[in-house]
């Protein structure tokens, strides 16, 4: 019989975690495991949600993204590239998600040993550590009248995306993604988000 060999994935994880072995081991694995499948896919379903509530609560800016989306669709590009170049519905996308983040705290972090901040601040062990994400993105001090939507904040006259301001990039002042190191995979569909959005523009 061959050795049973030990895998670096999520299941052996779950496996190791288990204390107890028991006949109903699998059924709670497969339990356990179609939680978090699931639990993981909440955050795109409802960014799309709040960008279809925002494009109906804020139609003055139907017809700029319609044109933008026009424009680019009479032109002979990559579909990447094409969606890459929709700046005006990227800034519009990336207010939707400053305004309704998932969570009003983000990167929570359980602290494992004694931790000294650049202040001078100390997180002894046993302590949680996490990222006020909500007060961030309200802050008027990373964006002017922040309570106030501003579908096209991002975009400089010439229209293209300020330094840093894509809907994918992960910094302190934009913490949707999670940290700056290891963001969530859930940016990786950015350009569906964007054909989706185009899709159901044309009909709002």
């Amino acid at each position: 019989m061959d050795s049973i060999v030990s895998k670096n994935d999520l299941v052996q994880w779950m496996i190791d975690a288990n204390r107890k072995k028991s006949p109903q081991m699998d059924i709670r694995l497969t339990q356990h495991a179609m939680g978090l499948l699931f639990g993981a896919a909440h955050q795109t379903p409802m960014f799309i949600s709040f960008a279809l509530y925002n494009l109906c609560k804020y139609p003055e800016y139907l017809e700029a993204l319609r044109a933008e989306i026009q424009s680019l669709d009479s032109k002979n590009l990559a579909s990447l590239e094409r969606y890459d170049k929709m700046v005006l519905l990227e800034s519009f996308l990336k207010e939707t998600a400053r305004l309704n983040p998932m969570t009003a705290m983000t990167l929570w972090r359980k602290v494992l040993s004694p931790f000294t901040f650049s202040d001078g601040t100390v997180v002894q062990t046993g302590n949680w550590i996490c990222m006020p994400q909500q007060a961030i993105t309200l802050d008027k001090e990373y964006y002017p009248e922040p309570l106030e939507f501003k579908g096209f904040r991002l975009v400089k006259e010439e229209k293209t995306m300020c330094a840093g301001s894509r809907l994918t990039t992960a910094t302190f002042e934009f913490p949707f993604w999670g940290g700056t190191r290891h963001p969530c995979y859930a940016i990786v569909p950015n350009p569906r988000i964007k054909l989706l959005i185009k899709e159901r523009q044309e009909k709002v």
